[in-house]
């Protein structure tokens, strides 16, 4: 059974009610107590060595709150994957017997309910939800590759439209929740010309953005303010454009470089600006802002001077101003700080004035950067305090699992880690050394309880 085994930066595996599209109960400021207690679902198992195991888990950040939901396939491992949660409800695809299905949980033992069954050649990916609908990618020896779409029944889970009807298929790709509709990319396997799209939920109501053509490919879908950006390449130009959701009112912002590929990437809001990444022949992958004007569209700072790339990644907004990991020169990326100027960007050092090396997963907690960073030879978890140019290890002795990036869950840091006694499993922090401890050791000693994710 092949599997891939891919998360993207807000969810895959694991998932929470806030941070996968349902509501989250209102905006808090960080201390508050939550509300209702909220979970992360995620693949565990309790079995070590060679044996498998991985079924539907979830957790509150506790000891006590954390266990088993479902057994899904009680002759095999199901390995859950793309849960994504939407109210009271969480959505996910599991294998059982020899077919990927889709399937719905309210969380009680009795709420489990099958909604379609990809059959053992189809799989199904990219859920993703716009309010109160999970929409999803679904390959089927019938229809090929196509959009779905789920209320959260059987009867209600179907395929939203068969844009290459018979052996073609449309890859739906990049789908993006904006003003209540899911916008999103396709191409016809049999003949090209991908195109940008979006739907209400029907066939009628599935319309051409950007009409498919030569060309085009959208991707980096971001909603910012009234519009939606996106990078694509149209008459052999690598550009950033934008829409209003009508054909009339697509549009590109910029063209940033011709016949080749641009790299674009990493679309990030921070304060009044939409910062990427992107490569226009002369500078190399270089950050690059946008205030949505094509004078405004412009690199920042060519970190590494004249063709070679800084190669910024990891992009996170805090406090109005975008922090990022780029190469300077050496063999690490550092973490830099920008404000949309090149005076205004900067590097973060440690307490002993080095390069923080090879910064990733970043993630804002209690008004302060933590991220992963190496330490010793190991990726550790790291804390830059709000306002301050200096960061520092959080616990030296806890190694994270750089496929999993932190998330918040009622009002705590939680993250994937070993130790010298632990697999890879759960732990959480509120920002302190002492705070930093094990959740639960769900499979004792030295064996992973959570599934092992590769970010590539």
């Amino acid at each position: 059974m092949q599997r891939t085994l891919l998360m993207a930066l807000a969810c895959g595996a694991l998932c929470t009610l806030a941070a996968c599209g349902g509501s989250g109960g209102g905006a808090r400021h960080s201390g508050d107590e939550p509300e209702v207690t909220q979970y992360r679902y995620f693949s565990g198992s309790h079995l070590g060595g060679d044996q498998e195991d991985w079924e539907l888990w979830r957790t509150d950040g506790t000891a006590e709150g954390t266990a088993r939901v479902h057994d899904v396939s009680a002759e095999a491992a199901s390995y859950p994957e793309n849960i994504t949660q939407i109210g009271g409800r969480t959505f996910f695809t599991a294998w059982d017997a020899d077919s990927e299905n889709l399937w719905v949980t309210d969380g009680s033992d009795d709420g489990l309910t099958l909604l379609v069954q990809a059959g053992s050649e189809g799989y199904l990916n990219q859920l993703t939800a716009v309010e109160n609908l999970l929409y999803f990618v679904m390959t089927t020896q019938e229809h090929g590759s196509e959009l779905w779409r789920s209320d959260g029944t059987p009867a209600g889970t179907q395929m939203v439209i068969d844009l290459t009807p018979g052996s073609c298929n449309s890859h739906p790709a990049s789908l993006t929740a904006f003003d209540g509709a899911l916008y999103f990319s396709a191409i016809n396997s049999c003949i090209g010309r991908p195109g940008l799209w979006k739907t209400d939920g029907t066939a009628e109501g599935t319309v051409a953005v950007l009409a498919p053509q030569n060309g085009s490919y959208p991707a980096n879908l971001t909603p910012w303010g009234d519009s939606l950006y996106f990078s694509a390449i149209v008459e052999t130009e690598y550009g950033l454009w934008k829409s209003d959701g009508t054909a009339d009112g697509t549009t590109r912002v910029r063209g940033i470089r011709l016949a080749q590929q641009a790299n674009l990437g990493w679309f990030t809001v921070a304060g009044d600006l939409l910062f990427f990444r992107a490569n226009d022949g002369e500078h190399g992958t270089e950050i690059w802002k946008s205030d949505g004007t094509e004078a405004g569209t412009q690199n920042v700072l060519d970190l590494l001077p004249g063709a070679d790339s800084s190669n910024p990644q990891w992009l996170i907004a805090h406090a109005g101003q975008l922090y990022f990991a780029a190469y300077s020169g050496g063999t690490s990326s550092g973490l830099w700080r920008t404000d949309g100027t090149a005076a205004g960007t900067v590097e973060i050092r440690d307490t002993d004035g080095n390069s923080v090396r090879a910064m990733n997963v970043p993630v804002i907690y209690r008004d302060s950067l933590y991220f992963g960073a190496l330490w010793d030879g190991r990726h550790v978890m790291w804390r830059l305090q709000d306002g301050g140019d200096v960061a520092e290890i959080l616990n030296a002795s806890v190694y994270l699992d750089n496929g999993n990036p932190p998330f918040v869950l009622n009002d705590r840091l939680m993250f994937l880690a070993e130790d010298s006694a632990h697999g890879v499993e759960l732990w959480r922090s509120e920002g302190t050394f002492e705070s930093t401890v094990l959740v639960q050791d769900i499979c004792p000693g030295a064996c992973s309880g959570w599934e092992p994710y590769y970010v590539p």
